[in-house]
């Protein structure tokens, strides 16, 4: 297996980003950078981008901030952090120079460094979770026309050009609570957690139009209590999602669109936040028991590698090949 370096954000005021390395079939600390309570990752241009939850001692707002890599995966010169113009900044991604934020509690999406911000509006039919907009998501369409929206709050996609002056918007099932996307590898079809009912959508994206084509639960009627479906990651045609609650790793298959049985795994841990995929491994993110798990891809499912990272409330992980 290939070298590479794993990046990890802990979402404590202490926290930080811890900075791994697996090399010759094991996994060792590196590092630790002190950041106030990091949200998201994402890696572009040998750089490292993280939003960060509350970092102004005078306003509420999140902020962005980047730091350079050098030839050995290590984090230095930190930029700047910039305000992403609204509050508990949840989800980014980076596009030509440019920084887009998904702020959670203000139920907008923010592209930086213009300080551009569109604002959503409405409610869902969750009293308590869709009280109001709660975007969760940004990201490409594979062929880089829209920039895509998840809203929780509202049930709702929207498809925004790249520059946030025009959108639209795609309805998704009510109370679902439509969280995070991720694509299949011919980018026909594209797969959305929802949150709030432990669900999977597909929609078919042909000729620049989103349709929903169906909706399937990832649970079995027997697992009870509050359940909340979080990361979404594509391997070929396989699907996994996490899911907090239950604390499971959910496995499916697709084919053109059509969706196999959920089969779930143990994910080791409490609150599957986050959880990504480098070669034949998966790592896991479990927020509320301090550490990471990590598991091997087979093709008759999820294999434990009965590994455990200790880091306090990791929210997400990212991988940069060594």
């Amino acid at each position: 297996m290939r070298a590479f370096h794993m990046y990890v954000a802990s979402c404590v005021p202490d926290g930080g980003i811890y900075h791994y390395v697996y090399e010759n079939g094991k996994i060792h600390e590196v590092s630790k950078i002190s950041a106030d309570r990091p949200m998201y990752l994402t890696l572009c241009d040998n750089r490292l981008y993280a939003v960060l939850r509350e970092p102004f001692a005078d306003f509420s707002d999140s902020g962005v901030c980047c730091w350079d890599l050098d030839a050995n995966g290590n984090l230095y010169h930190q930029s700047e952090i910039i305000s992403t113009g609204g509050r508990c900044g949840c989800h980014l991604m980076v596009h030509n120079d440019h920084i887009y934020v998904a702020n959670y509690l203000s139920g907008s999406v923010c592209m930086l460094p213009e300080s551009r911000v569109a604002i959503h509006s409405g409610t869902g039919t969750n009293p308590m979770r869709q009280e109001a907009p709660h975007v969760h998501f940004v990201g490409l369409t594979p062929d880089q026309k829209w920039l895509l929206a998840v809203d929780l709050g509202v049930d709702a996609i929207y498809m925004y050009s790249p520059d946030l002056q025009t959108s639209r918007r795609i309805q998704m099932p009510a109370g679902h609570g439509c969280r995070h996307l991720a694509w299949s590898e011919n980018g026909q079809y594209c797969f959305c957690v929802n949150e709030l009912a432990s669900s999977l959508s597909v929609l078919r994206y042909v000729q620049d139009e989103l349709v929903l084509i169906d909706t399937i639960s990832l649970l079995p009627e027997q697992c009870q209590g509050n359940n909340t479906a979080a990361a979404i990651r594509v391997a070929g045609e396989r699907i996994y999602i996490s899911i907090r609650g239950c604390d499971k790793i959910v496995m499916l298959s697709h084919h053109e669109g059509v969706l196999t049985k959920p089969t779930l795994v143990d994910s080791e841990g409490k609150s599957p936040r986050d959880m990504n995929i480098i070669g034949d491994f998966l790592f896991c993110a479990n927020e509320n028991s301090d550490c990471v798990t990590a598991f091997r891809l087979r093709e008759d499912g999820l294999q434990s590698m009965n590994a455990r990272l200790s880091v306090p409330k990791p929210l997400c992980i990212v991988f940069r090949e060594k």
